[in-house]
């Protein structure tokens, strides 16, 4: 019965039509609720941006309660390539009441750094698209009717260039994509039924930016924006919320057309899945159950040869001994430099005392004839402190101890042998003229050059020790002439008698 034939197309055409005349052509980018969880849906450019390939499973059912509504199925697989190269594959299947789309692509993207955290990829996409009509599920009294007599071999084919771009800095990401974009005016026709299948210029954009709220928290704010000339522009405002990277809750709305809740869950490093629900906005909202989506993204890793896992162990272990070892030196520098803190404090808290060298000759003289026994008593240099006697003098920027200064230390040797159980710590002080680095070495030697006199004229050496400060523990400014000459000098500490 041709009636009925005609009822049903009636009926689907009042529903549908207005909407599908549409979807003919936007359905050759598929609108998806999901897509910004995986941006190779839409972008080239996004071809092998993830760290390993990665294999998505996507099924969109629009309009469920409503016979003939659009439902899309879609596979891709893409992976990085040496050399910020990355591939990608997509296949996809949209069936509007009995018109269906099948589009292959081939996908290949370059990415390149311009600046510090600037990363740009550009990306091209080959596409195969085969429209055609498919009866199988129409339902009929009248099998003679002349549109079945058409079958299902009344396909339109074509091919198309997608292209895109996408822009990475730190938690930015933007991206602009244009679907056939050299095939706009491309026709092919189906025998006897709808006048022309043509290819249409898609455009498209996306902002995302990613920012945490807390340590297990995270908000990711997601823009979009698509455009066919002459047909219709939509935009996408949403955002979706993110707990330990595990569980996400997102809100989607699209402009003229939809709201749509969506849920992740991420089952393990290898799994992540992703449901969304959405309801229309108008139109023909009143008379569907809604929008649910699908998506499943595998993380494929690759196996690491045997040979390789050795290897690494080997460098792992090498860098762990190494860490090791710079942890051992850097508590023994911690050590010397709280041993070295406490003792500039100390010295900077003791007084220093200005003595002639023929003042302890006197202290000699003292103790061999003293007065009183309070005499002997003081005759003598006090364990602890700090005793510059004179200014030793060395030749410039050298160790070498000048002659006038030789006298001096000749009684110094006079005083130690008279007092045979003394023990001497001998330190050398710079102004602040020169590196510190360097002032270290030169306080350093020319402490040990004092040493090595006293030690050349009889003093034994396990009474002496000697120590450089270099800058770090001036008595005077050094802002005058005056104040570097008394920092220039020599200590002596009495640390045993």
């Amino acid at each position: 019965m041709r009636k009925s034939l005609l009822t049903y197309r009636f009926l689907c055409a009042t529903v549908l039509l207005v909407y599908a005349a549409l979807d003919v052509h936007a359905q050759q980018v598929p609108a998806t609720d999901l897509y910004f969880n995986n941006l190779f849906f839409v972008n080239p450019a996004k071809a092998g941006d993830a760290p390993s390939t990665q294999l998505a499973l996507f099924n969109r059912r629009q309009w469920t309660g409503i016979e003939g509504a659009p439902v899309t199925s879609c596979v891709s697989v893409d992976m990085p390539v040496k050399n910020n190269f990355g591939i990608g594959f997509n296949f996809s299947h949209d069936q509007i009441n009995f018109l269906r789309n099948v589009k292959c692509s081939l996908a290949a993207k370059y990415k390149l750094q311009v600046a510090k955290d600037h990363y740009l990829s550009l990306g091209i996409q080959g596409s195969m698209y085969d429209a055609y009509l498919n009866f199988n599920n129409v339902k009929v009294d009248d099998y003679s009717d002349g549109i079945l007599m058409l079958g299902n071999n009344n396909n339109a084919i074509a091919l198309g260039v997608d292209l895109g771009l996408n822009y990475q800095y730190r938690k930015l990401e933007l991206g602009l994509f244009h679907a056939q974009a050299f095939n706009n005016s491309a026709q092919s026709y189906f025998a006897k039924t709808l006048n022309a299948y043509r290819l249409m210029p898609h455009y498209g954009a996306y902002a995302i930016y990613r920012f945490a709220l807390k340590s297990n928290l995270a908000l990711q704010p997601r823009v979009g924006l698509r455009y066919l000339p002459g047909v219709f522009m939509q935009a996408d405002l949403g955002a979706m919320l993110d707990w330990n990277s595990k569980f996400g809750l997102g809100l989607l709305y699209r402009t003229q057309e939809s709201m749509s809740l969506s849920f992740k869950y991420k089952a393990s490093d290898l799994i992540t899945f992703y449901y969304s629900y959405g309801i229309g906005t108008q139109g023909i909202a009143n008379y569907s159950g809604g929008t649910h989506e699908f998506l499943l993204l595998f993380t494929l890793k690759k196996q690491v040869p045997v040979e390789e896992v050795e290897n690494r162990k080997i460098q792992l272990d090498s860098l762990d001994a190494a860490v090791k070892k710079l942890n051992d030196k850097t508590k023994v520098l911690d050590s010397i430099n709280v041993a070295l803190d406490a003792r500039v404090k100390a010295l900077e808290e003791m007084q220093v005392k200005y003595l002639d060298s023929l003042e302890i000759l006197q202290m000699i003289k003292d103790q061999m004839h003293p007065k009183t026994k309070e005499d002997s008593a003081l005759g003598a240099l006090q364990i602890g402190e700090r005793y510059v006697i004179e200014n030793i003098h060395f030749e410039f920027n050298s160790y070498v101890i000048k002659d006038e200064s030789k006298p001096i230390l000749d009684n110094v040797v006079k005083y130690l042998g008279f007092y045979g159980r003394v023990e001497l710590e001998v330190d050398g002080h710079t102004d602040f003229v020169g590196s510190n680095e360097a002032n270290m070495i030169l306080s350093f030697n020319r402490a040990k050059s004092v040493c090595a006199y006293l030690t050349q004229h009889g003093i034994s050496s396990a009474r002496l020790t000697y120590k450089g400060y270099g800058e770090i523990a001036p008595v005077a400014t050094n802002e005058t002439d005056e104040g570097r000459a008394k920092n220039r000098r020599i200590e002596f500490i009495v640390t045993a008698r």
